[in-house]
C-alpha cells in the first residue's frame, strides 16, 4: 500500500485558456480533504504542449456561473471557481 501525499484535481484541455474553471463543488471538496488530512490540494491544468500546477492554500477565487452550454441542459450550469493561469507554475 502506498501513502497518499496530496490531493489533486486534474483538468486537460486541447486549447490553452488564460483561466482554469473548476466546479465550486470540486474546489470545496479538495479544500475539505486538505483541511481534514493536512495534505496539500493541488490543481493541475494540462494542455497539448505543457502542464501547469498550483497548490491551493488560502486562495479566494472568483466565483461565476458556468459550464457546458452545447447540450442545452440547464443542469450543466453551476457555480465555478476561477483561477488565473498566471498563478500556476509550469512543469
Amino acid at each position: 500500500k502506498e501513502d497518499i501525499t496530496a490531493w489533486a484535481e486534474i483538468k486537460c484541455r486541447t486549447t490553452e485558456y488564460p483561466e482554469m474553471y473548476l466546479s465550486l463543488h470540486e474546489w470545496m471538496a479538495g479544500k475539505e480533504l486538505s483541511g481534514e488530512t493536512g495534505l496539500p490540494f493541488i490543481l493541475v491544468y494540462g494542455f497539448k504542449d505543457k502542464v501547469c500546477w498550483k497548490t491551493v492554500e488560502k486562495d479566494t477565487p472568483k466565483i461565476v456561473i458556468g459550464g457546458r452550454q452545447d447540450r442545452q441542459d440547464w443542469q450543466d450550469m453551476e457555480p465555478m471557481a476561477v483561477f488565473k493561469l498566471d498563478q500556476f507554475k509550469t512543469l
